[in-house]
Formats: structure tokens, sequence, C-alpha cells
């Protein structure tokens, strides 16, 4: 509640008697004749009369004013008007009512200082905001979302009128809440608060903050999208927040940065990023702090030799996608622009499993879209891919091309024999399994198998012998040949 000040003083005599006696003050709401309560007590427990009459001596007794703006209107004994003043602060900065509203509802000067809940459980509903130039400078209102439900509680400005330079607020999430001021002609965000998982700040180097990704593919190019947790793009009510290492090497200390406005980077049609035409890949999705502009990148960290170190704890450095088609290479980071020697973070990666039909025509979204956490192996830490090949009949001096599909060449490579022969060899049941090395075994009986590898196959050739494979006798230790036809072999690879 506040005080009433007259805003206008009207001199008198010191007895006031030849002009205050009888004399009224008018309360209305603003802008309107519709009489508004004024009361005698803190509390605003008892009302006073409307208007307010003057005593013999000229003078009114306590009026205190509840939220909202009032019109006041002072007039004599005859009601002849004296003057009249609008947009007369009431209780403007405490702390009002709390109302639930479960439809659409337009705020009204007498909301200031209230908490409006919006209860979405029955459908999403959208609190309008009273126009700016009605509200006044000061007034002070805040929203809040109080159901669990999916369903959105949206604060809309009036008209064109903006809430810090957008057309609405979205709160999607259960005890989320704004509180916004007014300046006459425009919204502000005051403060914002969230439910008690996002109140605790988790300052982690490692981890960001209310961080989603997305991706979407049109006419032949894929974006991939900065978000927030519930899915929309960051904004003031709903910021990202990433870390990042200092741009000195040679200092500790982590700097933020937070993300309010929908955030994305377009790899275009034509674009390959080091991907082959119907081969399984894998893009990691970093940021960078770009002297404070955070930037999204995106890189292929295996090419057919090669596999990048993708590292955070280092300063990095980008190329620019360009935008028309020439992002051909993996083991380069891409953004939106140039970057050199920066801040990066590790904030995902996305696979495609069958890869593209045609490289560099993004026409299918990804399989699988996972958030980066220190659990996760980096590309240069552990294999990304892995290939097993079908049982696969052994004949000597023979050869077999295998189709791996793993994008690049392998650089580990496996051999296991399977023995299908329902009686067994050398003591090994049926369906025992044995790994084998690759290369010739024995340099004088033509034994062994080799296997070549490339970015698209496993090339294998046996050795010329009756037998191609000897193992250890699994019984006796001693060293047996093995029938080729009572065995299968299955390659193993990894990238």
């Amino acid at each position: 509640m506040a005080r009433f000040n007259v805003p206008i003083t009207q001199l008198v005599n010191n007895d006031a008697s030849s002009v205050a006696v009888g004399w009224k003050l008018n309360f209305y709401s603003t802008g309107t004749t519709t009489r508004k309560d004024t009361f005698s007590d803190v509390l605003l427990t008892t009302a006073n009369t409307n208007p307010v009459i003057a005593d013999s001596a000229g003078r009114f007794g306590d009026i205190f004013l509840e939220s909202g703006t009032y019109k006041v209107t002072l007039t004599d004994a005859s009601d002849l008007e004296i003057w009249s003043a609008e947009n007369v602060d009431g209780a403007v900065g405490s702390s009002g009512a709390v109302e639930t509203k479960t439809i659409d509802y337009s705020i009204s000067v007498d909301d200031s200082t209230k908490v409006i809940q919006g209860d979405a459980s029955s459908g999403a509903i959208t609190i309008t905001l009273l126009a700016a130039a009605t509200a006044g400078d000061g007034f002070e209102i805040t929203v809040k979302k109080s159901d669990s439900s999916v369903n959105a509680v949206t604060v809309d400005g009036n008209g064109s009128e903006t809430i810090d330079g957008a057309a609405t607020v979205s709160l999607t999430q259960q005890y989320r809440s704004v509180t916004l001021r007014c300046d006459g002609s425009n919204w502000h965000t005051v403060s914002t608060a969230f439910d008690g998982d996002d109140v605790i700040f988790d300052r982690s180097f490692s981890l960001a903050r209310n961080l989603a990704l997305a991706a979407s593919v049109a006419s032949s190019a894929l974006t991939i999208s900065l978000k927030g947790w519930d899915g929309t793009d960051p904004s003031a009510i709903n910021p990202v927040v990433v870390p990042f290492r200092n741009s000195t090497l040679a200092t500790g200390t982590a700097s933020l940065l937070t993300v309010t406005s929908a955030t994305s980077l377009v790899v275009s049609s034509g674009s390959t990023l080091g991907a082959s035409s119907g081969e399984a890949f894998r893009l990691w999705i970093v940021a960078f702090n770009d002297g404070g502009t955070f930037r999204l990148g995106v890189v292929n960290p295996a090419s057919a030799t090669n596999t990048l170190a993708l590292r955070s704890d280092a300063l990095q450095s980008s190329t620019a996608e360009g935008g028309a088609g020439g992002a051909d290479s993996a083991l380069i980071i891409y953004a939106g622009a140039t970057v050199s020697s920066k801040p990066m973070q590790i904030i995902g990666y996305m696979d495609w499993d069958s890869g593209l039909s045609t490289a560099g025509t993004w026409d299918a979204v990804p399989d699988q879209i996972q958030l980066f956490d220190p659990t996760i192996s980096l590309p240069s830490e552990s294999f990304a891919k892995s290939f097993t090949s079908t049982q696969q009949t052994i004949t000597a001096a023979g050869s077999l091309t295998l189709a791996h599909g793993l994008g690049a060449t392998p650089t580990l490579l496996q051999a296991r024999l399977i023995c299908t022969d329902a009686s067994g060899e050398a003591g090994y049941a049926q369906n025992d399994e044995v790994v084998v090395p690759l290369g010739a075994t024995d340099s004088g009986g033509n034994i062994g198998a080799v296997v070549v590898p490339d970015a698209t196959n496993l090339n294998v050739r046996f050795g010329s012998s009756a037998a191609s494979f000897v193992a250890l006798n699994k019984t006796t230790g001693a060293i047996a040949n093995l029938t080729n036809s009572k065995w299968t072999i299955v390659f193993r690879a990894w990238v």
C-alpha cells in the first residue's frame, strides 16, 4: 500500500474555512469514471467514502491506496472541478495479491504488483499486458506458471509493444515466472525465477546450463540450433549459459557466456563436411567464445586416415562455413564466421547411422542427438564406430572384399575363428571362438590371412595352405592344423 499525497497543491487560508470545507477528493481507476477504493488504514481493511470529503477545517483524513494507478479529481462542495490528475501511483513496488487464471486474461491497471498465476493444465493460456501508456512508468506485474503440464503460459505485449524487444515471453516449466516493469512505452524484465533445479546454478566448468540441441533440414541444407531445455529458443526468460576456459592459457579462470536469442548454424546445401555418400558419420557440435560473441561450430573429426583431437582445454580456430556449399573437409571446424585461437567448448554430437544418400544433400535429420558430458569419450580418446562382418567361408588362397561402412580407414582390426562342426576339432566344440592373429603365421606353410583396409572395404587374402589356420589344441596345447570346412571367420574393425 502507499499513503496518498495530494498531487496538486491547492492554496487556502490558514484556517481553510473559506475554501476547503466540504471539498471532495474523487478516486477512479485511471482513464475511467469507475470509482476505485481508498482506505483509512495501512492494512487496507476499512474503505473510505468515495469521494473523501474535507472536514470543517478543510483537512482530509488518512488515505491509503491499493495497487494500481488512480485518476484523482478535486471538486468543491458543489462538485465544481478544481483539478484532475491521471496515473496517480498506488502500491507500486509493494507485494500484491496472488490471483490464479485458467483462461486467457488481460492485465488491468488494478493488477499492479500482483502475482498472476497461470494454470495451463487444461490448455495453453495467454496473459496480455495492458498498454504501456495506460500502465505508466513504474507499473510492475509478475506472471508465473503454476501447473506441471507441457502447455505454455505466454505473456504478450499489448499490440506491437515489446518485452525487452521481444513480442512475447513463454513460460513452459512449472514454477517459472517473470517480473515485468513498464517505462510508459514498453516493458522490461526485472527478474526471472525458475524451478528449484534452476535456481542453484552449477558453476562446473565442463557443464553448460539449460542447453539443448536441435537439427532440421530444408532445401538440402542442415540447420543446427541451440535451444533451452524446454526446446524453445534462448531468450531473456530462457537463457542458455555456456562456460569457457580463459582466453589466456596461463590464466586458470573460466568465463560464462549467456545466450538470450535464437542461435543456429547452417550447413549449406553441397557442403559434405568430409562425409561420403551412403556411409555413416558423426558430427561434433562445439561453441566458441569469440571475444564475448557466442558462435556455434561443427566438425567431422574422422577422415580416411586421421582423427581430430577435439579438446576444450586449448584455444581453437574455425573456418567460415561460407554458405555456398564449399565446407567439404573433415578435421576442420566450421562456424558462421572465421574464429582464430579462441576458447572452445564441446556441447554434443549428431549421428547419421546410414549416412546421406548423396553427401552434401541434407535431406535427413540425425538418427541421434547427444549432449556432451564428461563420461563420453572424445574422437581422439576412443573408437567412435565399429564394424563386425557376418561369418565368412575360409577358402585356401581365396579373397574377400567386405564393405565396412565406417567412412574412414579402420585403425584396429581383429579376426575370430568360429568352430561350425558338430564334432568339433582340436579339442574345440561347435560354436567355440578363437581369436587368431592377422598376417602370415607360418612362413613355410603359407598359413594365415592378411587384411588390407581402406576407407570403404576390408580386403582379405587367405594363405594358400589347405589348412589356412593353425591353433593350439584346446585340451593338450599341441599345435594343430584347422580344417577350413570346419570353421568360419568373422572380421571386426574400428575407427
